[in-house]
Order: C-alpha cells, then sequence, then structure tokens
C-alpha cells in the first residue's frame, strides 16, 4: 500500500524501505520486477534497502550498495561487485548465489571458526579497496531526472 502512495505522487526518486518484507517469493520478485520497470522506462530513480534478496531478486538490480559494520564496502554496478571482489582475493563460488557469497564474506558471524579479527580485516580490506572517485564520477542518480 505505502508503494501505491508514494508513485501516486508521481516523484523523480523513490525510496523504499524493504518494500520485499513478509512477502513471499514470488510476490517479492514481482514488486522488485514492477520497481525495475519503473526505473528502466526512465520515469523515475529507484532506491531501495533489501536484506538478503533472493538471486531471482538480485539479478533484477542494476547497482548495489553494501554496507558491512557502518562501513561503505561496495558501490556501483551489480556486475562488476563479483569481479571486485574477486580482484581481492575473494572469489565466488561458480555455482553458488551472488548475492549470498557478498553477504557471506562481508558479514560479520561469530559463530563460524574465524576470528573476529580476522573477518573485521576483510572488511577493512573491502572499505580501503573502493575508489570514492568511481562514486562521484558515476552517481547512481540520472542527472536527466533532476533536472
Amino acid at each position: 500500500m505505502s508503494i501505491a502512495v508514494q508513485l501516486l505522487a508521481d516523484p523523480a526518486i523513490c525510496l523504499f524501505d524493504e518494500p520485499t518484507t513478509g512477502l513471499d517469493a514470488f510476490t517479492a520478485r514481482h514488486v522488485v520486477q514492477t520497481l525495475q520497470t519503473l526505473a528502466h522506462r526512465g520515469c523515475r530513480t529507484v532506491l531501495l534497502t533489501i536484506h538478503q534478496p533472493r538471486y531471482d531478486v538480485f539479478e533484477l538490480f542494476d547497482d548495489v550498495i553494501l554496507l558491512s559494520r557502518g562501513q561503505l564496502v561496495w558501490a556501483g554496478e551489480k556486475n562488476a561487485m563479483i569481479s571486485h571482489f574477486n580482484s581481492l582475493g575473494f572469489p565466488c563460488p561458480q555455482f553458488m548465489n551472488p548475492a549470498d557469497f557478498i553477504l557471506d564474506i562481508s558479514s560479520i558471524d561469530v559463530s563460524v571458526n574465524k576470528s573476529f579479527a580476522c573477518i573485521h580485516h576483510h572488511i577493512l580490506t573491502f572499505v580501503s579497496s573502493l575508489s570514492f572517485e568511481v562514486l562521484i564520477m558515476n552517481p547512481p542518480l540520472k542527472r536527466d531526472m533532476l533536472s
């Protein structure tokens, strides 16, 4: 319902906080696919937060901003994310969901055998590898949408 109310105002930028929470997998994919269609038609820029997206939902994303412990560890095109982490020594296994892989390597899970210091070091590696010039040169918002 809140999505419909926001779209009625016809904003150039739509912000959605977890629009798929509480929805079954089919409906969640349909919601994200509808938002993607709106964005691709050039009608508006769509920003949304989704925690642990399924692979079919993740594949609908154009760009991803990934935070870990409040630190930015990736911001850019979804398709460039896996190669970036691969270049840092974290290759994604061939048949693994890229979203699951990125969540696994960027999250601190104290239930596994890795030490907090080791995982925290990985996150600092990710943070230090980002080029903030990329964010400035390629902002996620389309300039023509703001005029």
